[in-house]
């Protein structure tokens, strides 16, 4: 396996293992109440009285955020 190869699979292995620590950190939002997020809210969320535990752990799962 030349260096390039071993990267792209050492890339490639670290960031599916972070997709595995964002799985189980969601998990624990969704289960563990008492664990603190902070979120922005809008007005109309606010209004609507969003879930904002939820709207947090969909951020926090998207890497690009």
């Amino acid at each position: 396996m030349d260096t390039t190869t071993a990267l792209r699979f050492d890339l490639f292995s670290s960031y599916e293992a972070l997709l595995q620590k964002l799985v189980s950190f969601s998990a624990a939002l969704r289960n563990d109440h008492a664990l603190p997020l902070w979120v922005s809210r809008t007005e109309q969320e606010l209004a609507d009285q969003k879930d904002m535990r939820q709207k947090a752990i969909q951020l926090y799962q998207q890497l690009w955020y």
